[in-house]
């Protein structure tokens, strides 16, 4: 998954990684994380585990990201004092509401970073792209480098 910066694919963002480390443990809770909550893994690419206080629209309807199967991520908080977590949302961590996509509110399926574990996409509600001699990490999830963008749905 990658943070969306722009639609530029050479721009498209910061890696969102599993909320899990090579150990299969909260990597939130056991890895050194910077000030914006990331940090780099052993070949140098920056990324996330979990939600970075850094973002600073958190919004549930407003799109932070996309997955690799192309739906929206968003954030998890509705008002001030109301914020989702991994319980409000289904097995993939997502669900179905309004979001923002092109200054419009649609009513699509979409995941929701929390700031709870496992923090993001559990699993794909759609078909992920993956490049041809990539391999999966540990937890079936890994970064993916110079490669187009996923489609938007």
């Amino acid at each position: 998954m990658r943070w969306r910066r722009s639609r530029r694919h050479d721009d498209w963002g910061i890696p969102l990684f599993s909320g899990f480390d090579a150990g299969c443990r909260d990597a939130a809770a056991w890895e050194v994380q910077d000030s914006c909550d990331g940090h780099p893994q052993n070949k140098g690419e920056y990324h996330y585990h979990s939600l970075s206080r850094c973002i600073t629209t958190q919004n549930y309807q407003t799109v932070i990201g996309y997955a690799l199967d192309g739906f929206a991520i968003t954030g998890p908080k509705v008002t001030e004092n109301n914020i989702m977590t991994s319980d409000d949302l289904d097995e993939c961590h997502g669900m179905t509401g309004p979001i923002l996509l092109d200054g419009m509110t649609v009513t699509k399926y979409h995941y929701v970073m929390t700031q709870d574990f496992p923090y993001s996409v559990s699993c794909f509600k759609g078909k992920a792209i993956q490049p041809p001699g990539q391999t999966q990490g540990p937890t079936g999830m890994q970064s993916q480098m110079n490669q187009l963008p996923p489609p938007r749905r």
